[in-house]
């Protein structure tokens, strides 16, 4: 079951790579044109860089300590674990696409950096954009599986449904080409940007995976005797609370028009923050247990 979702994933991912790199990011260049980073970003792209590398560090850490907790993890937390498994694991796929097309994009100082395979034009950086909000998608899916498993009893098909439906909204909206993966100077032509209707999406998605998991949290804290559960679900709390940051911060950057503006250094320090938190929540450390002990 578990290698199932992946083959599955893995060719939802190719479909995505052929679209994207086939029609949605051609035509977007076809319209508008390219930036120098060296002149529209300057030194803040040494900020995504190397963000991402802590990034791809940490979650690739995460996913396989997740993973191996699943050995031993009580039956009835397994889904909810397995969840919060491959959130990180979606987080540390998508960090490592955009890393791959940051490093590109400096190394080249163009956003139509591109290499041939086979004849075949692939652009780099432009798409490693469109597959990083791709994936990120797939993020915001499993916080709610997390959080309708873990804190609302067990996972339910009638609240899972509508999430889709909207999930499938923002994928299919993010095949359009006026999401100006890695494109300037559409407004010169009189065409209009979607990449804020995008990341709004994505906003929403990842608001109501936090939302349902924030006020059910809140009332256990409330009423949770046990000190060391307590100060855990706090934590969870918090790291749910940090991460929507990100996105608030993301859709700023968004709607300046121009690539990694500074927007962007609070967005990477609150997606860190939150993920390290609800992991120290959820399966804290024995350092981390013997500190809250002593307390």
């Amino acid at each position: 079951m578990k290698s199932r979702f992946w083959i599955f994933f893995i060719i939802l991912l190719l479909i995505a790579f052929i679209l994207y790199n086939s029609w949605t990011i051609p035509k977007a260049f076809e319209i508008g044109y390219a930036y120098k980073p060296s002149e529209v970003v300057g030194p803040i792209i040494y900020v995504p860089i190397a963000v991402y590398l802590l990034a791809i560090i940490i979650t690739g850490y995460l996913t396989i300590v997740s993973h191996r907790a699943l050995r031993i993890i009580p039956k009835k937390k397994e889904l909810s674990l397995l969840a919060l498994n491959r959130f990180y694991a979606s987080m540390f796929i998508s960090s490592l696409i955009l890393e791959v097309g940051v490093i590109d994009l400096w190394l080249k100082d163009t956003s139509d950096a591109s290499i041939s395979v086979g004849g075949i034009i692939i652009y780099t950086y432009a798409l490693s954009l469109a597959l990083g909000y791709f994936v990120a998608g797939f993020m915001a899916l499993w916080l709610f599986v997390f959080a309708d498993n873990e804190y609302h009893g067990r996972l339910s098909l009638k609240r899972l449904v509508p999430y889709l439906v909207l999930l499938m909204i923002y994928l299919l909206i993010s095949f359009d080409y006026r999401n100006w993966y890695g494109v300037v100077g559409f407004k010169e032509v009189g065409e209009m940007s979607i990449r804020e209707i995008t990341s709004t999406l994505l906003l929403i998605l990842l608001l109501i995976s936090v939302v349902w998991a924030i006020i059910p949290l809140r009332r256990k804290i409330i009423v949770e005797k046990d000190k060391i559960k307590r100060m855990r679900l706090k934590l969870i709390l918090t790291g749910f609370s940090i991460f929507l940051g990100f996105f608030v911060f993301m859709i700023l950057d968004a709607t300046t028009g121009l690539p990694y503006t500074l927007w962007m250094i609070p967005a990477y320090i609150c997606a860190l923050l939150g993920i390290c938190f609800v992991w120290l929540g959820f399966l804290p450390p024995r350092w981390l247990l013997i500190k809250l002990e002593k307390k």
